[in-house]
């Protein structure tokens, strides 16, 4: 995408969560791509890729922009979004501050990674679908715990099917799975750091 076209759509999202990257930038190895491509890497492109849902970390009750337009990958360089959904709990509350704060987010991410071994990390999302990662800004877990989220709706992944999308966890496997987006924590799936995590800051 080239760069006008990017300032233009991010000037359009406000404080979104999305980052430029450029490409010689992105952590490539020999197996993700063994030259130096001026094109897309399709190992981070979803066949299914089809359109894109924006959120805004400023404002997690927002409803989420959907725009048919163009995949998201063609804006974000990937069609996967990281879990960042892990700074609206305990012990962090939605602190946007660690975001544009590379040495607090290094900090609070070894914290949150401490704890999660074993059946922990096998829950724990690393990654997921664009539209997923936009319907989950303001989830919480389904126990009600820390309240309930503002955003009910639920809505469909890119495969065509009610609330379903493809996932990457902290212990190496993916699942294309049912998720519900009102709830950052419930069976077999977690984005929100263990109890009693320590904030690490």
């Amino acid at each position: 995408m080239a760069d006008s076209a990017w300032n233009e759509s991010i000037r359009s999202w406000g404080e979104s969560d999305v980052r430029k990257i450029q490409t010689n930038d992105r952590p490539y190895n020999r197996y993700l791509a063994p030259m130096m491509c001026e094109g897309p890497v399709q190992t981070y492109m979803c066949p299914s890729d089809s359109f894109t849902v924006t959120s805004f970390p400023d404002d997690p009750c927002a409803v989420p922009v959907r725009s048919d337009n163009a995949p998201t990958w063609s804006l974000n360089g990937n069609s996967y979004a990281i879990n960042w959904n892990w700074l609206t709990s305990q012990p962090w509350l939605n602190k946007v501050t660690i975001y544009r704060d590379l040495p607090k987010m290094s900090s609070a991410g070894r914290e949150l990674l401490r704890l999660k071994v074993g059946g922990a990390a096998s829950e724990f999302i690393i990654n997921m679908e664009g539209p997923m990662n936009a319907r989950m800004q303001d989830a919480r877990p389904a126990d009600g715990s820390a309240g309930q989220s503002c955003t009910q709706e639920l809505g469909f992944g890119w495969h065509r099917r009610f609330s379903r999308y493809s996932v990457s966890f902290l212990d190496g496997h993916a699942d294309y799975r049912f998720i519900d987006t009102r709830f950052s924590r419930d069976r077999g799936y977690d984005l929100w750091p263990e109890p009693y995590t320590s904030s690490g800051l």
